[in-house]
C-alpha cells in the first residue's frame, strides 16, 4: 500500500472516530438530557472544533492524494453532501444555543434539535460510505445516485450497526450503568454487519479471510474495555477513542484496494510521483499539529479532569 493511501486512512479514521462518538452524544441527548448533561457537555464543547478541524484536513488531504477521484466522487454525492452539511449548521448552530441559552427548558429544546441534526447527518455520511463499498444505487458510467440509495438493505445493515456499535461506545466512554445494553449493543452490531457483508459484500468477509490480523488490535481494545468496564474501571473509557480507530481502520484496510464493490482501484487515482513527496510532507507537518492539539485536549478535558475530581473526592 501506498503511505499517502495509508495516511489517508488514517485521518480518515480519527475523523469518523470523533463522529462516532458525537453521534452517541447525540443519542444520549435525546435519551435523558438532563440526567447526562453534565458528562456529555464535558465532552461536546471542547470537541466540536477539533471534528471540525479534523473534517477540513481530510478533504484537504483526499483532494491532494486522489485529486483525479475528487471531481467523480465530487459529482456524485454533491446533493447528500449539501443536505449533510445543512445539518452540521443546524448542529453546530443548536449547540452553541445550548450553551448560553437562559432557560432549561429552552436548552433542553435546542439540545434535542442538536440530537436530531448529528443523528440525521451521520445517517447521510454512513450511506455515501456504505454506498462506496457496496456500490448499490451508483451508476458509475453516469456518475449519478439512486434518490432512494439510504433505503436500500445494505445501507439500512450498515445504520442499524453503526448506532449499535455507538451505543456501545457511548456507555462506557459516558460511564452509564447498563451492562446487559453493553452485551446487547455490541453483539447486535457484529451480527447485523456480518449479515450485510455476507449478503451483499462477501468480498469483504473474503478479504478479513485472507488478512484476519488487521482486526488484531480492535479486537484485543475491545476485550479490554469490556472487561474493565464490568470491573468498574472509570479509565475504560481511555480505551474506547483507539477502538473506534482501529476499528475504522481495519475496516478501510478490508475494503482496500477497491471501491464501489470492486468497481475502481483506488491506487489508480493516486497523485502524480513528483506532486506526491510535497503532499507527504505538507500532510505530516499538519497532522503533527494536529496531534497535539488532540492530545492536550485529551489531556486537560479528561485526564486532568478525572486528577481533580478523585483529589476532591478525598
Amino acid at each position: 500500500m501506498d503511505i499517502l493511501i495509508l495516511i489517508n486512512q488514517v485521518i480518515f479514521s480519527i475523523l469518523l472516530s470523533l463522529l462516532l462518538l458525537e453521534l452517541g452524544s447525540a443519542l444520549l441527548s435525546l435519551a435523558d438530557y438532563e440526567k447526562y448533561k453534565e458528562r456529555l457537555t464535558s465532552y461536546i464543547a471542547p470537541t466540536w472544533e477539533i471534528t471540525g478541524t479534523f473534517s477540513v484536513f481530510y478533504l484537504v488531504n483526499f483532494e491532494a492524494t486522489f485529486p483525479s477521484l475528487l471531481p467523480a466522487i465530487g459529482t456524485m454525492y454533491i446533493l447528500p453532501v449539501l443536505v449533510a452539511v445543512t445539518f452540521v449548521i443546524v448542529r453546530d448552530a443548536f449547540l452553541a444555543y445550548t450553551e448560553y441559552i437562559g432557560t432549561e427548558k429552552d436548552e433542553k429544546r435546542f439540545a434535542r434539535v442538536y440530537g436530531i441534526s448529528t443523528i440525521a447527518m451521520m445517517i447521510i455520511i454512513t450511506t455515501i460510505l456504505s454506498s462506496t463499498i457496496s456500490g448499490i444505487g451508483v451508476n458509475l458510467s453516469s456518475l449519478s445516485l439512486n434518490p432512494l440509495i439510504v433505503l436500500n438493505p445494505y445501507n439500512l445493515l450498515m445504520i442499524l450497526s453503526l448506532l449499535a456499535f455507538v451505543a456501545f461506545a457511548a456507555i462506557v466512554f459516558f460511564n452509564i450503568e447498563k451492562r446487559s445494553l453493553l452485551f446487547i449493543s455490541i453483539i447486535v452490531a457484529f451480527a447485523l454487519i456480518l449479515f450485510a457483508s455476507a449478503a451483499f459484500t462477501p468480498f469483504m468477509l473474503q478479504s478479513l479471510a485472507t488478512n484476519p490480523l488487521v482486526v488484531l488490535p480492535s479486537m484485543l481494545l475491545l476485550v479490554a474495555i469490556i472487561v474493565l468496564y464490568w470491573l468498574r474501571k472509570t479509565y475504560a473509557k481511555f480505551l474506547v477513542l483507539p477502538w473506534l480507530f482501529c476499528s475504522v481502520l481495519a475496516f478501510q484496510l478490508i475494503e482496500y484496494p477497491s471501491l464501489f464493490s470492486n468497481s475502481i482501484q483506488i491506487s489508480s487515482y493516486i497523485t502524480s510521483q513528483a506532486s506526491a513527496p510535497y503532499v507527504l510532507i505538507i500532510t505530516l507537518a499538519g497532522g503533527a499539529f494536529l496531534a497535539v492539539a488532540l492530545s492536550l485536549f485529551v489531556y486537560v478535558h479528561h485526564v486532568h479532569k478525572e486528577e481533580k475530581f478523585h483529589e476532591h473526592e478525598y
